[in-house]
């Protein structure tokens, strides 16, 4: 799944692909899909979207688990694309075709490479009342830092079989919000 492979129809966005006579090829890891398009939005300058994507497709799934090979997948799929590229490169006759051919496949193992070097990872943490602008301001940040965002109001919700939306009827220090639930939710985001 990747950016050449989405519609934009008046119901939505539609994926499509032409390998569907192969459930081989078709049918792979939700996670490398995801690496997928996520390389294609960092390849064409918006990393923003990338990150939006990754969070709230994680956010969404809590398949935190899947980031361990989101990495791989990543470089994987650019590595793919510029091979396609240099397959292309080899076939075209024009000059000015076969540069941009060769952008491409430089391109794209640049991105790979940027991946590869990002630099060690950092912590922050954010706290702060009820409604009081944390999940906005790091929704920026996540865009530009860029970060994977570990909100404890949805993870506290997943943890007790909770939707997102869906509202906990817990008082305060009750319910979810015990102090045994409460332990739960940290446990959970450290790990």
């Amino acid at each position: 799944m990747h950016l050449s492979n989405l519609a934009r129809l008046k119901s939505g966005i539609v994926p499509f692909d032409c390998i569907e006579f192969n459930p081989g090829l078709r049918n792979i890891d939700v996670m490398s899909d995801f690496a997928f398009l996520a390389m294609d939005f960092v390849f064409r300058s918006r990393q923003d979207l990338a990150y939006t994507l990754i969070n709230r497709y994680l956010e969404r799934t809590g398949d935190f688990e899947g980031m361990e090979l989101f990495g791989l997948y990543f470089v994987y799929h650019c590595m793919i694309r510029a091979k396609v590229a240099a397959i292309r490169y080899g076939e075209r006759s024009e000059a000015s075709d076969r540069q941009k051919d060769f952008d491409e496949v430089t391109r794209y193992c640049k991105v790979a490479l940027d991946w590869i070097d990002k630099p060690k990872p950092r912590l922050f943490a954010m706290h702060g009342y009820s409604a009081s602008g944390k999940t906005w301001a790091s929704y920026h940040l996540l865009q530009e830092l860029p970060a994977i965002r570990l909100r404890s109001d949805i993870e506290r919700k997943r943890l007790f079989g909770l939707d997102e939306t869906q509202p906990s009827d817990s008082g305060v220090g009750e319910g979810v919000y015990s102090e045994q639930g409460s332990s739960r939710v940290y446990s959970k985001l450290n790990e």
